[in-house]
């Protein structure tokens, strides 16, 4: 099977979870699990076939390491949406919250639209 890039609804509860981790003081193995549930059964609902390696936890620990990386700016590497995420948030907190509400919404719901992240500045 192929491995899925990240998409940018993923990529912002990515960023939930290394912030809470980080700023919030939540045990990472915690978060981890809890951000791989979500993503397992958010793929489903979007009717993807997963394995059961897909966006698991051990998975899961190079993607927050990433994120880590776009957030501290270590540029050690990056991915260019984990950076385009991070930089969402720090220059546009409340819309970046409005689409991070938007994504839980639809997990409870099951209504698995895409949100876009608009990340033009006024």
């Amino acid at each position: 099977m192929r491995r899925i890039p990240f998409d940018e609804d993923e990529a912002i509860l990515l960023l939930d979870a290394y912030l809470r981790v980080t700023k919030d003081g939540q045990n990472r193995r915690r978060a981890l699990a809890d951000l791989s549930d979500v993503l397992r059964k958010r793929a489903l609902a979007k009717g993807l076939a997963i394995t059961d390696s897909f966006r698991n936890d051990q998975g899961l620990v190079g993607r927050l390491r990433n994120m880590e990386h776009s957030f501290t700016a270590s540029r050690i590497w990056t991915a260019g949406l984990f950076d385009k995420t991070v930089e969402f948030y720090k220059n546009n907190c409340p819309e970046h919250m409005r689409c991070l509400n938007t994504v839980r919404n639809g997990l409870f719901t099951n209504n698995i639209s895409p949100v876009i992240m608009n990340t033009e500045l006024n």
